[in-house]
């Protein structure tokens, strides 16, 4: 009866906060101003730098005053190489503070090098350049940017968030989604690719812990690396602030492949099958290496924790064990730094590692403990990297019964879905499953979309019609177009009176992966000319007769023709000829 109680309270007071809050997101529609992040940018040529008076000094640029008062900046050049240049600003006459280089990986035709972003309040700004190869930079630009204000997000659906958080019982922790914290959707132009993740990798993000404000440093990450680093999205998969709160960083949910761990020297891209989680701050004791060096709060170490050990279960990744990846046995929780050359995660952070790894371990074996129903996905087999549209596909999925309970065939059931055409397939279990034994689903005649792009397929456990903890588990496949043609031959004329109607042929090849059907058509600038009056087997050539100037007067000049085979409403790629004649 307690617990009944308990719940009426909490539902009452939810009701109470919700009608609060909703009265105040409608009244802050009527008076919002613009909000979402703002940035400018400066820029600057480096100059007298050749004269061999100031040499052996430091370049130090003018002041320079910001179009509005910012909480961050960075900086980009381009140049000859990183070796031997340091970059440092100050900010409303402060002192100099260096700012980090993201990396090689940063690079673009446009911008060579990037620094990471400081986040630091100010309005005037100036830069420093040290070291032997300073005369080598060129273009410097001083990126600076407003992250204070998030875009107009519905209070009601943060409301709903909060909701389902507070009163759900589960062995998951509880993330700020990426709409509460205020991430501006229109930056995130990544398409989400998946791969099961191995490992963990911790970071620092180097710029400031944020205050009172985290998620404006958050938002400012996210402009940076979506915008200027041109990612498409934030790189790490989890942020963490100095308070313990957890943030969703890349879109796309568990096991989405981030941007925070590429090794351009030995070109090994490390996102592939990690979680890369990051500590708000700087880390590093290094002299130069932060602006202002920060600790881990007991705080973010103990959230740090909870995470790793809450996706150590849904991924049956052992936090204190070793495993291969990319071609040698490394620990199944690393910082960057153990897979690049970098001062990440911070040394403060990087030295407890071993802490880490066991507390992180104590929590991953009290909750796979405690789950009566579990699971974790072990692999598939007979999947490709890229189909055609319309292909009917068989495949195997293996998973582990993680948990304390039997599975049997009357409660427990594989679901095979795509994502973007919520198409679904239901799997029955092969045999019963005891805990800690794994089983095989064979999936078979699951039909790829019609139209070509970028799918992913989801596979996940059901008990009684309810999800199994961990059973979750995407991956990314490509459908390609398997109609294709390609232009062998045609006798369209280069000079035409205006009054003649000739015939002219274009001859074509099926080099595609089906044929193309009878009634298929074929396209004048627009309009249907003619149709195919047989099928086109792959390999198969026809000509085509086009009648030209049957229903209208060209201009006297130069006419430009398009001429377009299509299939079902569909053009099909390679049969396609654009011809330029002159009309007398």
């Amino acid at each position: 009866m307690k617990q009944y109680k308990n719940q009426i309270q909490l539902i009452l007071v939810f009701s109470l906060l919700f009608g609060v809050l909703s009265v105040i997101a409608l009244s802050q529609t009527v008076t919002a101003e613009a909000s979402g992040t703002v940035a400018n940018a400066i820029t600057h040529t480096p100059s007298d730098r050749s004269n061999t008076a100031i040499a052996s000094a430091d370049y130090i640029s003018p002041v320079f005053t910001a179009g509005f008062r910012f909480n961050g900046l960075g900086l980009t050049w381009s140049g000859q190489a990183t070796d031997q240049v340091e970059f440092a600003v100050q900010v409303d006459h402060s002192d100099w503070i260096t700012l980090e280089l993201v990396g090689d990986e940063s690079k673009t035709a446009t911008e060579l090098f990037v620094t990471q972003p400081l986040f630091i309040t100010g309005q005037q700004l100036q830069y420093k350049i040290s070291g032997s190869n300073r005369a080598a930079v060129q273009a410097v630009r001083l990126i600076y940017f407003d992250s204070t204000i998030p875009p107009e997000i519905s209070t009601i659906q943060a409301i709903r968030n909060q909701w389902h958080k507070t009163i759900a019982a589960s062995n998951t922790v509880a993330v700020v989604s990426r709409a509460e914290w205020g991430a501006d959707e229109s930056y995130h132009t990544w398409s989400s690719e998946y791969v099961t993740p191995k490992k963990f990798l911790l970071h620092h993000t180097a710029g400031g812990l944020g205050g009172e404000d985290p998620t404006a440093v958050i938002r400012g990450i996210y402009y940076w690396h979506a915008v200027v680093l041109g990612w498409g999205d934030i790189g790490y998969n989890y942020i963490i602030d100095e308070h313990g709160t957890m943030y969703e960083g890349r879109a796309g949910g568990d096991g989405v492949v981030g941007a925070h761990a590429y090794n351009s020297a030995t070109d090994v891209n490390y996102n592939q099958g990690s979680v890369g989680v990051a500590l708000l701050g700087c880390y590093e004791a290094t002299t130069g290496a932060c602006a202002h060096p920060n600790t881990p709060t007991t705080a973010s170490l103990t959230a740090l924790t909870d995470l790793l050990a809450s996706k150590a279960v849904t991924f049956s990744i052992a936090p204190k064990g070793k495993s291969s990846w990319f071609g040698t046995t490394s620990k199944n929780i690393l910082g960057h730094r153990d897979v690049d050359a970098t001062y990440c995660p911070g040394s403060s952070l990087f030295d407890q590692l071993k802490t880490i790894r066991q507390q992180t371990n104590n929590q991953y074996q009290a909750r796979r403990g405690s789950q009566a129903l579990a699971a974790s996905f072990t692999s598939t087999t007979s999947l490709l990297d890229q189909y055609f549209a319309e292909d009917v596909i068989d495949f195997t999925a293996t998973y582990t019964n993680t948990g304390r309970k039997t599975w049997s065939s009357s409660t427990v059931a594989l679901q095979v879905s795509i994502a973007e055409t919520d198409q679904h397939q239901r799997v029955a279990l092969p045999q019963t499953v005891a805990s800690n034994e794994t089983v095989i689903f064979d999936i078979s005649q699951l039909q790829l979309p019609s139209t070509p792009g970028i799918y992913t397929i989801v596979t996940k456990l059901y008990h009684h019609g309810q999800p199994v903890t961990g059973s979750k588990h995407p991956f990314s496949i490509t459908v390609a177009n398997p109609y294709h043609g390609k232009v062998i031959s045609h006798t369209l004329p280069s000079a035409i009176q205006q009054s003649w109607a000739p015939l002219a042929t274009i001859t074509l090849t099926n080099n595609g992966q089906r044929a193309w059907d009878a009634n298929d058509t074929v396209q004048l600038d627009g309009v249907v000319t003619t149709t195919l009056a047989t099928a086109v087997k792959p390999g198969a050539t026809i000509t085509i007769t086009l009648p030209l100037n049957s229903q209208r007067a060209w201009p006297i000049g130069t006419a430009t023709h398009t001429i377009i085979l299509w299939h079902q409403q569909q053009r099909i790629p390679g049969a396609r000829l654009v011809h330029t004649m002159r009309v007398d």
